[in-house]
């Protein structure tokens, strides 16, 4: 089971959304391009205000990382044998 995704991973979009079949009255079905997910944007260590903030850059930049990490796992194993960054340099 996936974590649950921080609301500002999806911006919208439901995971997978690239991976859907596309069918065209007269043309052979097609599938979108899978590209595989983007990591996060780390913090950077003065981006913390160091005031114990309930949800700190670093916990939500976690929650977000977690969220890549499942997706990723997920990309592989519809992508078997695909490197994630040759695949992200031909999609962009």
């Amino acid at each position: 089971m996936h974590p649950t995704p921080p609301e500002s991973s999806l911006h919208g979009r439901e995971p997978h959304e690239a991976h859907r079949a596309i069918a065209i009255p007269g043309c052979v079905p097609a599938v979108l391009p899978d590209p595989p997910p983007t990591p996060p944007e780390k913090p950077l260590a003065f981006d913390c205000c160091e005031s114990g903030c309930d949800r700190c850059v670093f916990d939500v930049y976690a929650e977000e990382l977690a969220f890549y990490e499942a997706e990723l796992a997920a990309w592989r194993a519809r992508n078997p044998g695909l490197d994630p960054d040759e695949a992200g340099r031909r999609h962009a």
